[in-house]
């Protein structure tokens, strides 16, 4: 058997101290005499590599989440421009008059001029105790977003009937 020396002893125990402690940066000098925390170059670029992997991630999240927040406050300005026009409406004798007729065309008229030309609307008018249906077909709205608005209009100054009370409801969805 081998008889190992004193110093050559210490240099092991030193060594499997910083082995047992696992620190990746952790290694002896060549000389055996002191302890070097800097570590090898090799450590520090995976360290930057996963660094920078993470960052990008990151960037990645906070571009889709502001991508989805832009399209809901285009939602949010949809809502309110509709329910502008519906306000707008309710107070226009004139147009209160020929709803009260069932006739739409000053209606459709007025909200044509009132919308984005990238906004596509559907007016319908029915008996207020009804359920006023779109009257667009389905299949050419079906993967878009509707928005809906209704108001009662029961009378005017110049016609007043309880029974004739009618339901306005609009239907706006963007054109693709």
């Amino acid at each position: 058997m081998k008889k190992i020396s004193r110093p050559h002893f210490q240099n092991i125990l030193e060594r499997l101290k910083c082995k047992s402690a696992r620190k990746p940066i952790c290694y002896l000098n060549p000389n055996f005499s002191q302890m070097n925390l800097l570590g090898s170059k090799h450590g520090w670029i995976r360290v930057v590599e996963a660094f920078i992997a993470i960052m990008m991630i990151f960037a990645a999240l906070l571009i889709m989440i502001s991508r989805q927040s832009q399209q809901g406050d285009y939602t949010e300005e949809i809502i309110k421009l509709q329910s502008s026009i519906i306000s707008q409406i309710s107070q226009d004798d004139i147009l209160r008059s020929e709803i009260l007729s069932n006739n739409t065309d000053g209606t459709e008229k007025y909200i044509a001029g009132a919308i984005p030309k990238n906004i596509n609307f559907s007016v319908n008018i029915c008996p207020y105790l009804d359920v006023c249906p779109n009257m667009v077909n389905y299949s050419y709205i079906l993967d878009r977003d509707v928005y809906s608005d209704e108001t009662l209009i029961a009378a005017n100054l110049t016609y007043f009937n309880e029974t004739n009370a009618k339901k306005l409801k609009i239907f706006f969805w963007e054109e693709k």
